[in-house]
């Protein structure tokens, strides 16, 4: 029986709006089935950044160490390889690695420029903003889909000047103002709506 190549994807997609909704529980059997029907790298991120956010670090370390192992990633587009290890990076530093997250901001660094701005998420979860934001605000800068996540994520960042300024010169600072706007609703109307 033949199987869709793409299957994975609605699983790791899935599992990632979960993720935005802070639901870190249940998003991980989706980004499991992912990985069942095609391990693809960012599978494997987005499955270590819900292990993080879930408070399960050591299974986030090693989930993300696969996903920038590269064993793991042979074969896959070397963009698509890039945004894995961004988002590997964060799980990383979500969950308190921090060398391995700078070993992978620095691989990201080194890289092709127009990869470069995929170190932005572990560069914002280690604290280093003011270099987040000058990537992200680098023409090259493709998705902002997980820099706004981060931000959802962490208050001050959305609030943060800096971070403000990157997303408008991007064009995206209507999008930072509506999730600023949605979670701040929500935040009213909840008793808790801390994420992570």
């Amino acid at each position: 029986r033949q199987t869709d190549p793409l299957a994975w994807a609605w699983w790791d997609i899935s599992g990632f709006a979960l993720l935005l909704c802070g639901r870190f529980n249940e998003a991980l059997p989706f980004f499991r089935r992912a990985e069942a029907l095609g391990p693809a790298p960012i599978a494997r991120a987005n499955h270590a950044l819900a292990l993080a956010h879930h408070g399960l670090h050591d299974e986030a370390i090693a989930k993300a160490c696969e996903a920038i192992d590269p064993t793991n990633t042979l074969g896959w587009p070397g963009g698509f390889v890039a945004l894995a290890e961004g988002v590997a990076g964060w799980a990383l530093a979500e969950a308190g690695d921090r060398a391995r997250a700078e070993e992978v901001v620095g691989r990201l660094e080194a890289g092709p420029e127009e990869r470069r701005w995929n170190a932005a998420q572990p560069l914002l979860r280690l604290g280093r903003v003011d270099e987040a934001v000058a990537l992200l605000q680098e023409p090259n800068q493709i998705a902002l889909f997980y820099p706004l996540f981060l931000c959802a994520a962490n208050p001050g960042l959305r609030r943060d000047g800096r971070i403000r300024e990157a997303f408008r010169k991007v064009n995206a600072g209507d999008a930072l103002d509506a999730l600023t706007a949605v979670l701040d609703t929500r935040a009213s109307h909840t008793p808790s709506t801390k994420m992570g």
